[in-house]
């Protein structure tokens, strides 16, 4: 269809529409009600307001009335309903037929009504209708009784109203004038609320009721003609307007009338993400003051009317959120719902009206306003959560949208116009997990409608949902697995009973080859810093909504491996769970996910692209000349990352400065290194770093990534296999050993110093323990423990402290032989060997005691719970933190200890510094021997967190939370191919 912008074309915002309004949208029930009047049938529109029932009767009546059909509209609320009596209520409807039927030159209303004093109320109405209407007026009669609803407030019943109407059907067939007069009802009401007496006589039984729907998309083209104004493709803007109001009518003019009031032009491809910005800014948002005229609130108002039921429409407006759908029975509880507007009824389901709806009236608001009338909500089906779990679960969901929505998603679409992906659905990349069948290979993938949501797609899958998201290398995977995030985090923190959505990179995955239960607890502790004894029931107990990015990022020799863990996990444990994956390596493979439905992202068209180049307010003309002119060109920015990474590299560059070449791969590179050159020159002088030293670091840095397959680098987890060589790690161990002696022998030398051992023999006990302790703490940190193990949060636990009795009388048993050894030599060397074996013993003893006692202490410390804090390098300041913490409880321990066995408190305090040390400190060793050993080597700065920083700034970097990934994958591995000797100084 062409459409033509009109200037003056303009929506209306409540009230009825006008006769030649452009706005109006003719639907089915126009057809019904019309049809049915002109049939003399009996027809009543009780429906929700603002749903067009006005503008429908002055529409109907126009048609009639062209056909010589005489129509009268009653509006009943002009007749009054507070404080009006029986008589004056019929009355006032007696007047306006007659004023309506131009009848009040022929007839003296009042005189009439009083000369029938003896008749009641009701019977007047009915004589007038015979008397006068029918002898008067000869063609057909048609009277619209609007606002219907409002008798509901009368003070006395008008069944006897109703019972007349269904009397002048039941006199059709003695009394032939009777044939020509037919009424019509408008209203919010159900029959059951306008008759109260069951045992009237009822015209709805002999009526038809005219269903009232939203406006469907070929309906609502006429609402397109005004959208011409601001969008070349009006239809597609419609299309998306109608997503999120489905059809209702005031909603729909409401939201049309605010995208020209914007003004601006909004380019083809990005109508989606526009109306989701103005939607959710100028009504959802802060909504009850934007909320004019009143729609919203009106809603909200007929939900909390009477009180009495309030609780009822909540409990089943909850379920419906939370269900999508349930049986309609019309119930008096679905009725009221349907008639708010709320809900609506579709193929024998009650569903909510439209997306806008659910976003406002979601599962939060029914908690406040449960709260705000005291109404206390039957919570049975809720999980029973503690305060501490509660905690927990917020701190997750806290730190996933810290993370990857905000630190992720919210940094790449910065001042970004979004670019909507064309989704397919891949039949033949899946096998079915309930019939284990894959289907054809050849089968064609099935396009999807444009605008369609991953949200919605994801949701289609009902309970048990997997999926998986394929695409080409920078097609948006990532983005579109975050937007799903996003959307799961916000319905996850409005209502407990919603699995908690985490995000997990699988390339670590290939690193340990473990059943993906364990990985998932694994990851949760090292990435989210979640305690294996609650990251362990929470996956076991299937409370997480696993969102896997990058199957293809696993190592390639373990992909197999890892769909086989994956499918094993998914048939034990059926989590809800969503996996991505570049499409080229999931197609190498020779098995597929056992998923519910896979979804492919497709590659830009050459038309969006210069869109959303029309898009950018840079002058770009030079570029979009050299993409017209590189068919290689034109491959790459098909991709949305390629796209912007091709806006930010060649601008300013003319075609004869750009390299020739035929090939993809050839183009990709030479593109990243204009790129990472134009970072650099961003930044101008002043820089803090030489661009060689700094790509050296990140050359350096990517290889380690790859080649440990991490996504995201804290510094934290740095490891001693980041070392190249083995003399590297040999050096690695020495100087832990070296740390070790040195504060061993200070701190058992100062022991010494305050015992009773002759001054001459200080230096050579010192030497003993030292050379013992380093030995020992050599042993333990160089050889036996390779790993660096930040230390969590410390939370004293009983349980902890009993559990580790056994293990703590080790600990107190090694410690007492190496101090009763040590002490034996000292001893011989003071007083003789045969002299100083009861000392040695007794300073065994005491070792035995003060050092196990210490460490049960200590582990009775280190309880699990979830840190909230998330900066860099935070697991080592950590470490430094509670190593602080755990040597002054350790000194107070030992030296309550030293002055019960009746030796100096002071070597107590040093004995319990030195297991603080030892302990938490065990950590901060290892990291500052690793980290010098690499600036040493050139292959980090020392203050790495600010070249982390810097290197973020350029746009090569991103941070999430305390940690920082590449801008994209393909990035990455471009650093990782290249070699830092291209850039010695």
């Amino acid at each position: 269809m062409s459409f033509q912008p009109y200037s003056t074309y303009d929506y209306q915002v409540g009230g009825s529409l006008p006769l030649d309004a452009p706005t109006y949208v003719t639907r089915q029930a126009d057809i019904n009600l019309y049809q049915g009047l002109q049939a003399g049938e009996f027809c009543y529109v009780l429906n929700a307001r603002q749903m067009g029932k006005s503008s429908l009767r002055v529409q109907t009546m126009r048609r009639l009335e062209a056909e010589g059909a005489a129509c009268c509209a009653i509006d009943l609320t002009a007749i009054g309903s507070q404080e009006v009596n029986q008589e004056q209520w019929y009355a006032g409807i007696i007047y306006t037929l007659a004023s309506s039927f131009e009848l009040l030159d022929k007839i003296d209303v009042l005189t009439w009504w009083c000369d029938r004093e003896s008749l009641s109320p009701v019977q007047r109405l009915g004589e007038f209708i015979r008397e006068v209407l029918l002898t008067e007026i000869e063609q057909s009669l048609v009277i619209f009784f609007d606002e219907i609803d409002s008798v509901l407030s009368l003070n006395f019943k008008v069944d006897d109203f109703f019972a007349l109407i269904r009397a002048c059907y039941n006199k059709r067939a003695d009394d032939p004038p009777y044939q020509r007069l037919t009424f019509a009802l408008l209203g919010v009401a159900t029959p059951s609320d306008l008759i109260q007496e069951t045992n009237y006589s009822t015209p709805f039984n002999i009526g038809r009721a005219i269903e009232l729907r939203g406006f469907q998309f070929q309906e609502a083209q006429p609402l397109a003609l005004g959208l011409a104004r601001v969008s070349n493709n009006p239809e597609a803007f419609l299309a998306q307007v109608l997503t999120w109001t489905g059809g209702q009518p005031f909603l729909t003019q409401k939201v049309c009338q605010l995208i020209l009031n914007n003004g601006a032009a909004i380019p083809v491809g990005q109508e989606a993400a526009w109306i989701e910005n103005l939607v959710r800014s100028r009504i959802i948002e802060n909504w009850e003051v934007y909320d004019e005229p009143e729609h919203l609130r009106t809603i909200r108002n007929r939900l909390l009317a009477d009180k009495e039921r309030t609780g009822t429409l909540l409990r089943l407006y909850r379920q419906l959120l939370k269900q999508g759908e349930v049986g309609a029975d019309d119930t008096p509880e679905q009725m009221a719902l349907r008639l708010a507007g709320l809900v609506i009824k579709q193929q024998g389901k009650l569903r909510i009206g439209n997306r806008l709806y659910e976003s406002v009236f979601n599962l939060n608001w029914i908690q406040e306003v449960s709260a705000q009338v005291g109404l206390r909500l039957d919570l049975a089906e809720f999980p029973q959560l503690s305060r501490q779990e509660y905690y927990n679960r917020q701190v997750l969901l806290n730190k996933v949208n810290h993370y990857w929505v905000q630190g992720v998603l919210e940094t790449a679409l910065h001042d970004q116009v979004p670019i909507e992906l064309g989704l397919e659905k891949k039949h033949d990349a899946v096998v079915h997990p309930l019939k284990m069948v894959a289907k054809a290979l050849d089968e064609p993938p099935e396009p999807l409608p444009a605008g369609t949501q991953i949200i919605n797609l994801f949701d289609q899958l009902g309970e048990g949902r997997s999926l998986l998201i394929l695409g080409e290398p920078g097609s948006g995977k990532t983005i579109t697995l975050l937007e799903l995030t996003r959307d799961l985090i916000n319905r996850a923190q409005q209502d407990i009973n919603h699995l908690i959505p985490v995000v997990f990179n699988l390339s670590s995955w290939g690193n340990k080859k473990q059943s993906i239960a364990d990985w998932l607890v694994e990851e949760l502790n090292t990435n989210y810093q979640v305690p294996k004894p609650i990251g362990q029931p929470w996956v076991k107990e299937q409370q997480l909504l696993l969102l896997l990015d990058g199957l293809d990022e696993v190592r390639a020799d373990y992909r197999e491996a890892c769909v086989a863990a994956l499918n094993s996990f998914y048939q034990e444990y059926c989590p809800e769970i969503v996996v991505t994956s570049r499409i080229r390596d999931y197609s190498s493979l020779s098995n597929r996910l056992t998923f519910e439905s896979a979804v492919y992202l497709r590659s830009l068209t050459l038309e969006q692209v210069h869109h959303y180049l029309d898009s950018i307010a840079t002058d770009l003309t030079g570029l979009r000349t050299l993409i017209d002119g590189d068919n290689v060109l034109q491959e790459l920015v098909t991709s949305p990352l390629m796209l912007n990474i091709t806006i930010l590299a060649y601008q300013g560059i003319t075609l004869e400065e750009l390299p020739h070449t035929n090939k993809v791969e050839e183009r990709r590179q030479q593109l990243f290194n204009r790129y990472i050159e134009q970072m650099f020159s961003r930044r101008g002088r002043g820089q803090p770093y030489s661009q060689n030293q700094a790509k050296r670091w990140l050359i350096w840095l990517a290889q380690r990534m790859v080649q440990t397959s991490q996504t995201v680098f804290l510094i934290e987890h740095m490891q001693p296999n980041w070392l190249k060589s083995a003399r590297q790690k040999r050096l690695y161990a020495i100087g832990i050993g070296l740390i070790a002696c040195f504060i061993g022998g200070i701190g058992f030398g100062a022991i010494l110093w305050l015992t009773t051992i002759p001054s001459q023999f200080v230096l050579i006990a010192a030497l003993i323990l030292g050379i013992s302790s380093a030995v020992t703490s050599g042993l333990v940190f160089g050889l036996i423990s390779n790993q660096i193990n930040p230390v969590g949060m410390l939370k004293w636990s009983w349980k902890k402290a009993r559990d580790n009795l056994l293990l703590g009388l080790i600990v107190g048993l090694v410690f007492g032989l190496v101090v009763g050894f040590s002490s034996l030599l000292i001893y011989g060397l003071v007083i003789g060997i045969s002299s100083g074996l009861i000392d040695a013993i007794i300073a065994a003893l005491r070792a035995f005691i003060s050092g196990g006692l210490t460490f049960i202490l200590l582990r009775g410390l280190t309880g699990s719970s979830i840190e909230t804090s998330t900066v860099p390098n935070q697991g080592i300041w950590q470490s430094a933190k509670y190593t602080l913490i755990l040597a002054t409880t350790g000194a107070v321990g030992l030296a309550a200890g030293s002055w019960i066995i009746g030796i100096p408190i002071l070597c107590g305090v040093i004995s319990g510094i030195l297991l603080g040390l030892f302990g938490a400190g065990e950590a901060c060793i290892k990291h500052f021997t690793l980290r010098l050993i690499l600036w040493h080597n050139g292959y980090s700065p020392w203050n790495y967190a600010r070249f982390l920083d810097y290197a973020t700034d350029l746009i090569i970097l991103r941070k999430v939370g305390g940690g920082y990934i590449f801008i994209h994958r393909l990035l990455m591995e471009h650093f990782a191919q290249m070699t830092q000797e291209e850039f010695r100084n």
